[in-house]
């Protein structure tokens, strides 16, 4: 059920939620977007110096939700921890990989 069938339309949570737990897909998914936003317009030689610390902010932004959302399905499968409260992306690596090895073989955790 999504949020929009559970609240109903008119309800204020409908309306562009700035958080609802620790389902990331629409930040990630909006970060990402405005790095590409960034990125076209700056290839157009227009603000390019201006716009490089967005850029990047938001770029880091997509790859450490990213990280994260790998990391929170390993949790549920229960190939990992939970992940750790940090924003070092070598801190998030090691686990993202450790579910990423488990899932691309198959594996299934240990009882």
């Amino acid at each position: 059920m999504s949020l929009l069938q559970a609240v109903g339309e008119g309800h204020w949570r409908a309306n562009a939620p700035l958080y609802l737990g620790p389902d990331w897909v629409a930040h990630r998914d909006g970060y990402e977007l405005a790095t590409r936003l960034l990125l076209e317009r700056a290839a157009s030689g227009r603000d390019a110096d201006v716009l490089i610390l967005p850029i990047l902010f938001n770029g880091r932004q997509t790859i450490e939700l990213a990280l994260k959302e790998i990391i929170v399905v390993g949790a549920r499968l229960g190939h990992t921890k939970p992940y750790p409260k940090t924003h070092d992306l070598p801190t998030l690596w090691e686990p993202t990989l450790l579910t990423c090895s488990h899932i691309s073989r198959g594996s299934r955790p240990d009882p």
